[in-house]
């Protein structure tokens, strides 16, 4: 969620560096049932034998700014194909796990652990953007590891999905067609 976006124009609006301010909200699924343990210097799992979860989860969240160049067909999200490609950078503020399912006996429970869990306290990823108008696909890639060095193996996330892009800038040559 990039909140306050701003394309400074090299051509036109047509090409462009785009930059801003915003969040980046990080869910990663774990499988088989494993807990997130976090000693002083490392972080590994363990699978938990005596409960089985329904959701597992590790959240993390950062401030980001981007620094992106960017292509676009129109001056005009609305009917503008576009292409973007450049580097995020990040600030850890906050890191958790989830965890849902059920005792044995039927009882239900949710577990929700706050914690550093010895990540980087900062982020810098690839990303690459396109589309048309309001939609779009993106794909990003950690170029730094999401936990600090040497307390676990180097885990490099690869995201991809599907973006829906607002904008609060309307065309000035729709409006006055409108108009008249």
């Amino acid at each position: 969620m990039n909140i306050f976006e701003y394309k400074l124009p090299v051509f036109k609006q047509y090409l462009g560096l785009t930059t801003g301010f915003g969040f980046n909200f990080t869910t990663i699924g774990l499988r088989n049932d494993y807990d997130i343990v976090h000693p002083q210097d490392s972080v590994y799992g363990v699978q938990n034998l005596t409960h089985s979860y329904r959701v597992n989860s590790l959240s993390v969240q950062y401030l980001t700014i981007p620094l992106l160049f960017d292509f676009s067909t129109n001056a005009y999200q609305r009917s503008s194909f576009y292409f973007v490609a450049g580097v995020v950078g990040g600030l850890r503020i906050g890191s958790s796990t989830y965890q849902t399912g059920k005792y044995s006996n039927g009882d239900r429970y949710q577990n929700t652990v706050r914690s550093r869990f010895n990540m980087l306290p900062y982020s810098l990823e690839a990303m690459a953007r396109m589309g048309y108008g309001a939609w779009g696909i993106f794909a990003s890639y950690n170029l730094t590891s999401l936990f600090n060095k040497n307390a676990t193996v180097t885990v490099l996330p690869l995201k991809v999905g599907i973006t829906l892009n607002v904008s609060f800038v309307d065309n000035p040559k729709k409006k006055k067609s409108e108009e008249s």
